[in-house]
């Protein structure tokens, strides 16, 4: 292994981009105070009381399952063993945290409707 493939890495950072973007286009944010708003992000109905569509379910599906894979993919091309195992065991609490950040970001943008199901789903 001759260390991270600099194109996979660029598609997956260009994939990282417009999964932010998507999720909180348009880019009209609202200030608010953070206090307040992660509070109204924890009052959203649980993924199970919540109504989820069928689409948004697997939109949101289709745009986390390649950021994960991209990103084993791109762990696994580290020439250290021990640093494969490492990184590659933070990968799940590391989509986990960008999934929550993305949806507590919705907060901000208005038109967007942040949702505990697209944080439970992938």
């Amino acid at each position: 292994m001759q260390g991270v493939d600099r194109r996979v890495a660029g598609l997956w950072l260009g994939l990282l981009a417009f999964f932010v973007y998507g999720s909180w286009a348009p880019l009209a944010m609202q200030a608010q105070a953070p206090a307040e708003a992660w509070a109204r992000f924890l009052a959203l109905p649980a993924p199970w009381q919540g109504d989820a569509s069928r689409t948004d379910l697997a939109a949101n599906f289709l745009l986390t399952v390649p950021l994960a894979f991209g990103a084993a993919y791109l762990l696994g091309t580290l020439a250290s063993r021990a640093w494969r195992w490492g990184l590659t065991t933070l990968l799940w609490p590391a989509m986990l945290l960008l999934s929550v950040g993305v949806e507590y970001g919705q907060v901000f943008f208005p038109p967007r409707t942040p949702s505990w199901t697209a944080v439970a789903m992938p």
